[in-house]
């Protein structure tokens, strides 16, 4: 398998987007590579009450919690509506800039 990224001196920022337990975030902090290859600097989750935030908060990881119902409800946009998402998505990517992301891994985040 190539290998797609090389790092150079520091080690690839990940933002990982969840919606409940994030079990790709777990398995991604016991990883041997873990800190060497990559490291997690934030994470997304549009529930509140999302089991991965406790494993955010335990691991000293920033997470944001922005709930897409409310977004969509607080600017009179219809969720089923393409351009209504585009909003939305350009929201949270200024958002997330805050943790340098490199790439965005989806532990089970679906829109």
């Amino acid at each position: 398998m190539k290998q797609l990224y090389m790092p150079d001196k520091e080690a690839m920022n990940v933002v990982v987007f969840f919606s409940g337990g994030a079990s790709s975030l777990k398995a991604m902090l016991g990883d041997e590579n873990y800190g060497k290859l990559y490291s997690v600097t934030g994470a997304y989750t549009d529930k509140e009450d999302a089991e991965g935030r406790r494993l955010c908060r335990d691991n000293g990881i920033p997470d944001l919690f922005i709930s897409r119902k409310d977004f969509y409800s607080q600017h009179g946009l219809d969720p089923k509506n393409w351009d209504s998402r585009r909003r939305f998505y350009e929201m949270l990517a200024r958002e997330i800039k805050q943790f340098r992301p490199d790439v965005i891994c989806l532990s089970g985040y679906m829109h």
